[in-house]
């Protein structure tokens, strides 16, 4: 569910969202020959992670699974 708040909270421009979506599995480091609107998204990625996880419904979700502790996030995205 993760990626799809980072979809629709993201503007609308393809290299926007690309960079906001690589900003997990390039752990938020940009690269050589990266768009501007790319370095944009990924910055965002951030801001956007931050929203949802202080979402009380996120909060709500991530307490009804008390025994997977570090896990919650990853089960809950």
């Amino acid at each position: 569910m993760n990626w799809l708040a980072h979809v629709l909270l993201s503007k609308q421009s393809i290299d926007y969202q690309l960079g906001n979506l690589l900003a997990d599995p390039l752990k938020g480091r940009s690269w050589t020959g990266a768009s501007d609107a790319m370095l944009e998204g990924l910055r965002m990625h951030q801001h956007i992670d931050a929203y949802t996880d202080a979402h009380v419904l996120v909060k709500l979700s991530k307490s009804r699974l008390k025994g997977k502790r570090h896990l919650r996030g990853v089960i809950i995205d």
